[in-house]
């Protein structure tokens, strides 16, 4: 059966019927389009007709149309979110939903608040859908099935941190962590849901996703037998299988770490071994002979790979990358994220380095221009 989506936007026009039209190609996904209405009668339409859908699409701006002659709709598509949550805040025991807000605003993020923004699971610039290569409708049909089931499984497996993970017993994890969380799942599923997302899916902490594992294993992702090594030899129990874990993979890297120790070396750290003796290594035990090591970037000085740049997805040993700025509000739990060297000089990306690491960042800026200068020469 197809996902179901609520659609909700002033107008129907060729924006709005592309977008219908590129959701619903493939029969995946089913759209149920709604204009605005009077208050009341929305948000008892929608409540009635919520149960059997698995999430709502959301404009903005839902009054540049008349719904009815000379009648606009006087709120917005933030305001509407904010009934709803509350609705299901006010019911702990139904269901919840994501809310996907997508608008042709181009500075749809900046013109609301922190506090609107967090009503939302995802926001979406209309005129990049479909054109955009990170926004193709494939892409974004993978993002409503990816939400869906992830509040559906919240749905049904929201009262234990254990269920919410889908572990039954937690790795080493830092104590704060468990803390936080414990005081999380006490709260609506939505809100659950936005902490899963941003605070353990998207950044990396005791959860690592395929380019991280890449580099700390230290195989070039696109070898011949990548992909038998992390679906046959890698055990199943080091992937994460709880809530949101469909779509955007994800494994446990204390458990890599144990793994490493019980069946690679016990000798040699994961953490800073060269890529060059990991990859051999991970050759002699798994036998799967066509796997390359990664090599290094011309400017790194090491190839213990552990993270990557945040922009470009090449492997980084820390000392080569730059701290990324604006991560004072991360948690404890989790990691730095980094930039390489050659997009700290030259940035495709809109990350800047931390204000810590600006000094060597000239330095090192100052020492590759006279060096091009004595090469002109």
């Amino acid at each position: 059966m197809p996902y179901k989506f609520i659609y909700i936007d002033d107008t129907q026009d060729e924006i709005e019927k592309g977008t219908i039209n590129g959701l619903q190609d493939g029969g995946e996904i089913e759209i149920n389009f709604k204009k605005p209405a009077d208050w009341e009668t929305l948000i008892l339409d929608v409540s009635n007709i919520m149960p059997d859908h698995q999430g709502i699409i959301l404009d903005l701006r839902l009054n540049g149309t008349a719904y009815e002659e000379n009648k606009y709709a006087q709120y917005r598509g933030s305001t509407l979110a904010q009934e709803l949550r509350t609705l299901s805040k006010e019911n702990p025991d139904s269901n919840d939903y994501p809310i996907i807000l997508i608008s042709a605003d181009k500075n749809i993020e900046e013109s609301l608040d922190q506090t609107s923004l967090d009503l939302f699971d995802f926001v979406v610039n209309k005129n990049k859908l479909g054109n955009d290569k990170q926004l193709s409708y494939p892409a974004f049909k993978n993002k409503l099935k990816w939400l869906a089931d992830g509040y559906d499984y919240l749905n049904k497996n929201s009262k234990t941190i254990a269920d919410i993970l889908n572990e039954k017993e937690l790795p080493t994890i830092d104590s704060r962590f468990l803390e936080t969380f414990t005081e999380v799942i006490a709260k609506p599923k939505h809100i659950i849901a936005r902490f899963v997302i941003k605070q353990i899916i998207a950044r990396p902490s005791f959860l690592i996703n395929e380019d991280y594992l890449a580099a700390r294993l230290g195989i070039d992702k696109s070898s011949e037998d990548w992909e038998a090594l992390i679906t046959n030899y890698l055990p199943a129990t080091l992937k994460y299988t709880g809530a949101f874990s469909n779509y955007y993979q994800r494994w446990w890297m204390p458990l890599v770490e144990k793994f490493w120790e019980a069946n690679i070396s016990k000798d040699l750290r994961i953490r800073n071994t060269s890529a060059t003796k990991k990859a051999g290594l991970i050759i002699e035990k798994s036998g799967y002979k066509n796997l390359k090591p990664i090599t290094k970037a011309e400017k790194s000085k090491s190839d213990a790979f552990w993270v990557v740049c945040k922009v470009t997805g090449v492997p980084l040993d820390t000392i080569d990358g730059f701290i990324v700025g604006g991560q004072d509000d991360k948690y404890s739990w989790q990691e730095s994220e980094y930039i390489s060297l050659d997009e700290a000089l030259r940035p495709t990306g809109n990350f800047g380095v931390s204000s810590i690491e600006k000094p060597r960042l000239q330095k090192l800026k100052d020492f590759f221009e006279q060096h091009e200068q004595r090469v002109r020469k």
